[in-house]
């Protein structure tokens, strides 16, 4: 049992971004990146793209 343990939810997988890759109707690859923070998911059209934005946190 831990006494006294702070809690950061930033440390929390469930806090963490999440990334999906998915097709569209015309067979383009599109990146979703979620935050599960403000609700809100950014769409980039590469995994380089999807890597830039989680290495330097602009997504939303």
């Amino acid at each position: 049992m831990v006494i006294n343990q702070v809690v950061n939810p930033y440390h929390d997988k469930a806090y963490e971004p999440r990334v999906y890759k998915r097709r569209d109707q015309y067979g383009n690859v599109w990146w979703d990146i979620h935050n599960p923070l403000t609700g809100k998911t950014t769409c980039v059209s590469s995994e380089e793209e999807a890597h830039l934005c989680l290495v330097k946190g602009t997504y939303r």
